[in-house]
């Protein structure tokens, strides 16, 4: 059973969980990436684009790597197996020709955020189906979990 504190945590800081696909350092422009696979990325940028601050048009840098990302847009609250099985839904028509696109220098991933409260345990499974999936289309899989204990009091 959790402790008073744990749970005061849990309230105040919530788990987010944040599962989106990137493909970076491709030849073509995002534009035409977009419309080869018929999907609309969440973000996308050419090589030689200006990166601004938010609400601002002060440049922050220049892109030196197109990037083109498609985030889960099913709610952070999610589990993390069903932004997984969106994602993959998603991508697992266009197999044919993100397998063509992944080739090197592309790097494909599917990456997996966690913003997590202090207390945060959870277990969470790939389906070895996706995995192979994935595998064959060239998409690597990056995990990445961030502590949110630095904001608590």
């Amino acid at each position: 059973m959790e402790n008073e504190t744990e749970e005061i945590y849990r309230e105040q800081i919530p788990t987010n969980v944040f599962v989106d696909f990137w493909l970076t350092n491709f030849s073509m422009k995002h534009e035409e990436l977009s419309k080869l696979l018929n999907i609309v990325p969440t973000r996308a940028e050419n090589i030689g684009d200006e990166r601004h601050l938010k609400n601002s048009k002060k440049t922050i840098l220049i892109v030196k790597e197109s990037n083109w990302q498609l985030e889960s847009d099913i709610g952070l609250n999610k589990p993390i197996e069903e932004h997984i099985k969106h994602i993959f839904n998603i991508l697992h028509p266009k197999k044919e020709i993100i397998k063509s696109i992944s080739q090197k220098p592309t790097q494909s991933s599917l990456q997996i955020l966690f913003y997590k409260d202090p207390y945060w345990r959870e277990y969470f499974e790939i389906d070895s189906d996706i995995v192979k999936e994935l595998a064959e289309m060239n998409i690597s899989i990056s995990v990445n979990i961030y502590s949110l204990s630095d904001l608590l009091p």
